[in-house]
């Protein structure tokens, strides 16, 4: 049997996917969905699995309400003090949620505390496929839940709470990516001799 006519190229071909994509290029590729998925979110946007945005559903009437008591500082509940100076005094800050300031008691961004988001974060899955996840880091401050089961409960909805998916990435973000991944190509294929 002759020899592979395509093997050179193959060879070539393999050499350029390895220098191109290398664990630099992997990590700006986490990173900047990481920070799309952030900032998508936080300004209220949600995006289905298509790659298409839109508004998320807007909070219930009650649940505003307990937001608005995070911004105040109450507590449900929390017997009535005749000073507020007392009032503040005698509360233990760490035990008392206060409202991320990157969000209203009013606005639907997936942000009451911020701890969520603020866990996202990118892993290098393998250098060898080329693969990079999004995740969470699980902790959580005063909750039972994870961060991971908590955005599956947004992303899916549970119970009373409305589907919100926000773990994809729009078009225009997918489209930003490619085009990290093509420059990083064509700069090793210039690189290489290649063109």
């Amino acid at each position: 049997m002759a020899d592979d006519p395509f093997g050179p190229f193959r060879r070539k071909l393999q050499l350029l996917l390895n220098k191109a994509i290398d664990r630099n290029l992997l990590s700006e590729v986490g990173r900047t969905a990481r920070d799309d998925i952030k900032r998508h979110t936080r300004l209220g946007n949600g995006v289905n699995d298509t790659g298409i945005q839109g508004k998320f559903i807007d909070l219930s009437d009650d649940y505003i309400e307990a937001r608005q008591r995070m911004v105040s500082g109450r507590s449900r509940g929390a017997k009535k003090r005749k000073a507020g100076a007392e009032r503040l005094r005698s509360t233990k800050k760490s035990k008392r949620e206060i409202l991320s300031r990157f969000t209203t008691p009013k606005k639907s961004n997936l942000t009451r505390t911020g701890q969520m988001l603020n866990a996202l974060k990118y892993n290098i899955e393998s250098l060898s496929l080329k693969q990079v996840s999004i995740d969470f880091k699980p902790n959580r401050r005063s909750s039972s839940l994870d961060n991971n089961e908590l955005a599956s409960f947004h992303q899916e909805g549970k119970g009373k709470l409305p589907r919100r998916p926000f773990m994809n990435l729009t078009i225009p973000e997918r489209r930003k990516l490619e085009r990290l991944v093509r420059k990083a190509l064509l700069d090793e294929i210039k690189r290489l001799g290649l063109n």
